[in-house]
């Protein structure tokens, strides 16, 4: 109700114990802001349906959401096994076709679904998306889903313990259509660990040769210990390219791309099965 009512600013105070809510729609030109200690859980034997999401916001501007030290957390466990149907939609924090959002501070941990997805909505992109100091642990399908963004920053974040559905990974960019977009992206000085498969996943398949050209840039931080490997790359028809500096790469590298897309990582990355 208080973020229905139209306030610019909703503070989620520590109560000292979850609050448990069933799966709740962010409303736009507005900032939430979650009190360090607080855990907003999903309300145990709730979210049977295949894509109920503990937040939602859909082609909403203008949205804030801060929280350091503050817990947004599913029960992934319990999603696995009847009565609930299988998915792998239920996601902690979904933006369809939002603009200029900003999420810090949190952690999105023990989804059904991806810790956070980014897609678009009645534009079929989310546009200026910063994600800073953030957690994903633990979630069902991937720590992060980017589908289809213009200006996206993850900055200073953890991406780790994925495990449960293919792909698995810490991030995922994979557009479902050529209609989508993954351009104006940098993921800086991110820690990307222990997830089931690789800890990067570029696939850009459904993306046709004139889609917008992909631009991903990789710097700082370091991507290590997932259970495949650190970086896969398929691009098929797709134009673009792909940049890592100074970033440290341990693990495997599977690159498939076409000569209209170019990756370029830089000597610093040390080399596959580098430990």
């Amino acid at each position: 109700a208080a973020i229905r009512s139209g306030a610019a600013t909703v503070v989620v105070p520590d109560m000292g114990r979850p609050w448990l809510v069933d799966p709740i729609v962010l409303e736009g030109e507005q900032t939430l802001l979650l009190e360090d200690g607080v855990e907003i859980q999903a309300r145990p034997g709730g979210f049977h349906g295949r894509s109920d999401m503990l937040f939602r916001l859909r082609d909403k501007s203008n949205v804030t959401i801060k929280g350091p030290g503050a817990v947004l957390r599913m029960h992934k466990e319990d999603y696995r096994r009847a009565p609930y149907a299988k998915s792998e939609f239920r996601a902690c924090l979904a933006v369809y076709g939002g603009t200029n959002i900003r999420i810090e501070g949190i952690t999105c941990a023990n989804s059904g679904g991806d810790g956070i997805y980014i897609a678009g909505g009645t534009r079929p992109y989310s546009k200026n998306v910063v994600i800073r100091n953030v957690v994903v642990d633990d979630n069902f399908r991937q720590g992060i889903s980017v589908i289809s963004v213009d200006g996206l920053l993850i900055e200073d974040s953890v991406l780790r313990g994925t495990e449960g559905t293919p792909p698995g990974a810490g991030i995922d960019f994979e557009p479902n259509k050529p209609t989508e977009r993954l351009t104006g992206i940098t993921l800086k000085n991110c820690v990307i660990e222990n997830n089931q498969s690789y800890g990067i996943w570029v696939y850009t398949g459904n993306l046709e040769a004139d889609s917008p050209p992909v631009q991903i840039a990789v710097e700082g931080g370091r991507v290590a210990d997932n259970g495949t490997g650190a970086l896969f790359i398929q691009t098929r028809r797709s134009r673009g390219a792909l940049t890592v500096r100074s970033t440290r790469l341990e693990g495997k590298r599977s690159v498939k791309t076409s000569g209209a897309f170019t990756v370029d990582i830089d000597t610093a990355s040390p080399a596959d099965g580098a430990r």
